[in-house]
């Protein structure tokens, strides 16, 4: 079975591939891909793992492929002007991580292709008519966060057995936000445990994030999906610090000492 990475990075290179087929006649030798991220920036690491299937497929980067990266850093003004700028650009073809990423893109362009990487419940935000048929110019994967934080409650609820107090970290300024607090609410409350939800917004505030939840009595923390990278790792290591067990959304973090990952695949 193919997983999410796979998949949105081999949809990329097919339309990129079918870009270069169409417009053979051109004599244009270089492909060009937008990359549109909520995110902070890329490591180099996770930049090469990116590109592994392109490559295997004949499309490397600085040869006959140019990638336009746009990273947001967690905030959500800069998203419309950066997906302006990759169709000023010229791009064939847009991968968004996030989901103000994948409406930043749609709202900037209906002719060129947009894959998303992760998009939570893209249907109940209107982002596309149905999983089946998304119409328009819009494919991709879809992590459909408000149906799996039951499935996340009940596990960390099998590992912490006695915690009655939980941290949830939710981003205000993400319009799936509110869906996604209210199925945790649920979800938590269902189990006999209470949810401490935590606004955080700006990586700064995610940092103290930790010691909110300690102040709060949270008997453990869990991490929001959409920090990556190094920001997700100082966030753990700031839990750590705490003594508090930190559930998180990428398997990396957790062979750098989570208690547990919980991550669409």
């Amino acid at each position: 079975m193919i997983d999410r990475r796979s998949f949105v990075r081999l949809a990329v290179a097919g339309i990129a591939l079918g870009a270069s087929v169409a417009r053979a006649q051109t004599g244009t030798s270089v492909r060009r891909v937008g990359v549109l991220s909520i995110g902070p920036t890329d490591t180099e690491e996770e930049r090469r793992e990116l590109m592994i299937p392109l490559r295997e497929l004949g499309w490397i980067e600085g040869r006959n492929l140019a990638v336009e990266r746009r990273f947001a850093n967690l905030q959500v003004d800069p998203l419309r002007p950066y997906a302006e700028e990759l169709v000023r650009l010229k791009v064939e073809v847009i991968l968004t991580f996030g989901t103000e990423a994948a409406f930043a893109a749609k709202n900037a362009t209906t002719s060129i292709p947009i894959v998303l990487s992760s998009a939570g419940d893209p249907v109940g935000t209107g982002l596309v008519a149905s999983l089946a048929r998304p119409g328009g110019n819009i494919t991709g994967y879809s992590i459909v966060s408000s149906e799996i934080e039951a499935k996340r409650a009940a596990l960390i609820h099998e590992l912490l057995p006695a915690a009655q107090r939980i941290a949830l970290v939710v981003d205000p300024s993400n319009r799936i936000s509110g869906a996604l607090r209210k199925r945790a609410d649920e979800a938590f409350r269902s189990l006999g445990v209470q949810p401490i939800f935590i606004e955080a917004t700006l990586e700064q505030q995610l940092l103290g994030v930790p010691a909110e939840a300690v102040r709060e009595r949270a008997q453990a923390l869990a991490m929001p999906t959409g920090i990556t990278g190094a920001s997700a790792r100082r966030l753990m290591q700031s839990a750590i610090g705490y003594r508090l067990p930190i559930v998180v959304p990428d398997r990396d973090l957790l062979e750098a000492g989570a208690l547990m990952a919980f991550y669409a695949n």
